[in-house]
């Protein structure tokens, strides 16, 4: 007589997971978050930091690039300050809020990759 293979058991906590991950949709920052409901109808990226938290940034759009007297306020401010004025203009609430959380090598990181991407460089609109 030959014994039948066991069949895998399926353990309830796993049919708990998979409907939290219904119920319970990703929270920004989180890996799986959909930041196409920060930007709807806009092109965006998503950088996701070394330690797995992501960040959505948008294009720098016509509806996003400063005006002319505004450019000329912000180009008289040190390159600092216009770094962190482009970051709140590419940046939905809640993807600042969690950028300004990163240390400054992967702040610095996260805009370079969005300028890579954006074929700009940071303070240009």
């Amino acid at each position: 007589m030959v014994a039948e293979p066991k069949k895998a058991s399926k353990k309830k906590s796993d049919d708990v997971d998979a409907l939290q991950d219904v119920l319970e949709p990703a929270k920004p920052g989180e890996p799986g978050y959909d930041w196409a409901q920060d930007y709807p109808d806009e092109k965006f990226m998503v950088y996701t930091a070394k330690s797995g938290v992501t960040v959505g940034l948008a294009a720098m759009t016509e509806d996003r690039k400063p005006t002319m007297r505004e450019l000329k306020q912000i180009l008289q401010k040190d390159q600092l300050q216009q770094m962190f004025e482009t970051v709140e203009r590419i940046t939905s609430p809640a993807a600042l809020d969690i950028a300004e959380g990163f240390k400054e090598s992967e702040y610095m990181k996260m805009l370079d990759e969005w300028t890579e991407w954006s074929n700009t460089t940071v303070g240009e609109s």
